[in-house]
């Protein structure tokens, strides 16, 4: 597990569920719960992050990545889920 992730249950079973349970996406995502981030086409890394969208487009765009080379999305906490109401 990496040394700058904490899991909040900790010990062998945050250890085992990190290793056995968590997509890679999660493990990429993780360190960027309640945050803004753009990922690259392929959606495998990280190009930059921030706590509002705003301040994400603008880093985006002093890094001169375009517009179809990013994927912007926000990163909800691993300890909750989203059900969103189409009602």
């Amino acid at each position: 597990m990496s040394k700058t992730v904490e899991l909040e249950f900790g010990g062998e079973f945050a250890l085992w569920y990190y290793d056995n349970v968590m997509t890679k996406a999660s493990k990429i995502l993780l360190p960027y719960e309640k945050k803004w981030v753009a990922l690259n086409a392929k959606r495998d890394r990280v190009l930059a992050s921030a706590n509002d969208v705003k301040t994400l487009a603008e880093k985006l765009r002093r890094m001169k990545i375009a517009r179809g080379q990013a994927v912007m999305t926000w990163v909800f906490p691993f300890d909750s889920s989203f059900s969103p109401f189409n009602g």
